[in-house]
């Protein structure tokens, strides 16, 4: 591959480094305790083998040989299978946020139908290709039928959206906006890129959208109280969330501010925000 072909890819690259150092930072911070790590640890991975998989995919376009028309058949296989598989982690992942259930999961089987009728219809194109082909000069051709996969993975993002509204009241409207945006703005790509070819975005941009999931569900509001600077509720019903499914043993405090009220009601609120930062303090001295 020359210089001249890379920066054709160069979304890509980018995102991969990305999702590379956010990988890093997810690891090393160790900040996310339950299930949905394991779900975003392959969100991340998986959407990294899908920008390199988008690349050689390409890269193989109209290099007459065995070997790459063999690599061109086998990269748009894996990028026709691996769309809707992203999606359905991405549901499970939005949908473990929500619920934090693990058997509730394993339930939703109806998540991979999408990447069942994949897989069917890159079966029925070994006998007559509706999803796409490869001409005699290796160059790759679209099939009559390849947008139906992409309708199938457009209702799992609709799902998803449908899912944070049915449950706003236990997450942000910021957090709705973001999952609409982010989910459908892929999709919007991906309809664009099925018309116009030759533009290679639709996974770089969903790079871009884990990078905001794991800021917003991950950092911002969710895991630190803006006032006393210790872990939120939400944050601290993940933690305990985690240590039941790894059946480790914890021990759980429960604390009372006595008079509390009587603070508030005789020096003000903003007093009382005062009284409640220096306990938080304490707190930390004293636990870490």
């Amino acid at each position: 591959m020359t210089i001249e072909q890379l920066y054709k890819f160069d979304n890509n690259l980018y995102a991969f480094l990305l999702l590379g150092i956010l990988l890093f930072v997810v690891i090393k911070r160790k900040d996310i305790y339950d299930y949905s790590r394991k779900l975003f640890y392959t969100m991340v991975i998986f959407n990294m083998v899908l920008l390199l998989v988008e690349i050689l995919a390409w890269a193989f376009d109209g290099i007459v040989s065995p070997a790459a028309i063999f690599a061109n058949y086998l990269f748009n296989i894996l990028l026709i299978i691996f769309e809707p598989i992203m999606a359905a982690l991405w549901l499970s992942y939005v949908d473990y946020k929500i619920y934090g259930s693990m058997p509730r999961l394993k339930k939703r089987i109806y998540y991979l139908y999408a990447s069942i009728f994949a897989a069917t219809l890159l079966i029925i194109n070994i006998f007559e290709p509706i999803a796409f082909t490869i001409d005699d000069d290796n160059v790759y051709h679209r099939g009559p039928f390849l947008w139906l996969s992409l309708v199938f993975v457009l209702g799992l993002v609709l799902y998803t959206i449908v899912l944070s509204i049915k449950n706003r009241k236990h997450i942000s409207d910021g957090m709705i906006a973001f999952i609409a945006v982010f989910a459908l703005l892929p999709v919007t790509i991906s309809f664009i890129q099925l018309f116009v070819y030759g533009i290679i975005l639709t996974w770089a941009v969903v790079a871009l959208g884990v990078v905001f999931a794991y800021y917003l569900l991950e950092i911002n509001g969710n895991s630190i109280d803006y006032l006393t600077k210790l872990r939120s509720r939400r944050k601290i019903e993940e933690i305990i969330r985690g240590l039941i499914e790894k059946n480790q043993g914890f021990i759980a405090i429960m604390i009372d501010l006595e008079y509390f009220k009587s603070i508030n009601d005789k020096y003000g609120h903003k007093t009382g925000d005062e009284v409640l930062v220096h306990f938080s303090k304490v707190l930390n001295k004293a636990f870490g």
